[in-house]
């Protein structure tokens, strides 16, 4: 993962930690950070609420096909 990457995120972390709340904005840059790999894209033009969108309806449909491992990895 870029450096860029990881430092964004661990300052979203850290504002979570210290804050006790993320914003919505934050919350969505962490989840695309966490989302899209590195070089990667989801769309060509757009604001972060269009990748937030698509990356919605991306996950979905994986966590579709895979419901048992979603359930065992990544449901909270």
């Amino acid at each position: 993962m870029e450096e860029r990457n990881i430092d964004r995120i661990n300052d979203i972390l850290e504002k979570a930690k210290s804050q006790g709340w993320l914003d919505g904005f934050d919350f969505s840059i962490l989840m695309q950070r966490r989302l899209i790999p590195d070089g990667g894209y989801i769309i060509d033009t757009g604001n972060w609420e269009n990748v937030n969108a698509e990356a919605a309806l991306m996950l979905y449909e994986k966590i579709k096909r895979h419901p048992i491992l979603w359930r065992l990895f990544f449901m909270l």
